[in-house]
């Protein structure tokens, strides 16, 4: 196995053992900042794999509060048909330390390659110990780490189309593994932005995808 294939593995796993023992922490509602995208709604129940399985399954039909849009441009030094881009994320808090999403990426008119990821996060606020009752106190950095897979689109047939755009990563799946942080810059009772950006390594490019956006959760 590969070590980017370990890391992803890696990932997923910490992720998924993560699920069950979570699900009932409740999220902070004392401050706005608490995490990338947690709040009052995140799922509490028991944590059996009944009951997470069942929150999972409710994920699309009962919340939109914990859900967070991510435009980010690309930088891919390593790829051979052009190296900026950009995309866009959806992402949705299980609970205050995972979250699970998607991202639909483009490069230089070619490889639209939606993936599906699954990160690891941790929200702090560096700044607290800085004098009382300071609004630089609610300041929240957030480290993140995830894996996933993609599927490039470019290039593939389907029935007697071909889709536009070059593809030099080859047919199939590929491997997503990166790293990160989000630092907040903004919120208020209905909108949090977060400035966010990550290194990530996909197999089939010999050097790292660099990302970098602007997190926006909205409370509707």
């Amino acid at each position: 196995m590969s070590r980017i294939s370990k890391l992803i593995a890696g990932v997923l796993t910490m992720g998924l053992l993560m699920l069950p023992c979570t699900f009932n922490a409740k999220a902070d509602t004392n401050s706005v900042h608490s995490s990338l995208l947690t709040d009052s709604n995140v799922p509490t129940t028991d944590p059996s794999l009944g009951s997470v399985l069942s929150d999972l399954g409710n994920i699309f039909l009962n919340s939109k509060t914990n859900w967070t849009f991510v435009p980010f441009a690309v930088i891919a030094p390593g790829a051979k048909n052009g190296t900026v881009g950009g995309g866009i994320g959806a992402f949705y808090n299980i609970n205050k330390y995972v979250m699970a999403g998607a991202r639909l990426e483009w490069l230089d008119g070619g490889w639209w390659i939606p993936n599906g990821t699954m990160t690891l996060q941790y929200p702090i606020h560096p700044l607290q110990f800085i004098g009382t009752g300071k609004s630089w106190q609610q300041f929240t950095f957030t480290p993140l780490v995830y894996g996933g897979v993609g599927y490039p689109l470019s290039g593939l047939s389907l029935g007697n189309t071909t889709l536009p755009g070059k593809n030099n990563l080859g047919t199939g799946p590929i491997g997503i593994a990166g790293v990160g942080g989000a630092a907040s810059i903004y919120s208020d009772k209905n909108v949090s932005i977060y400035a966010v950006a990550d290194a990530e390594d996909w197999t089939g490019l010999p050097q790292h995808v660099y990302n970098i956006g602007l997190a926006i959760r909205l409370r509707i």
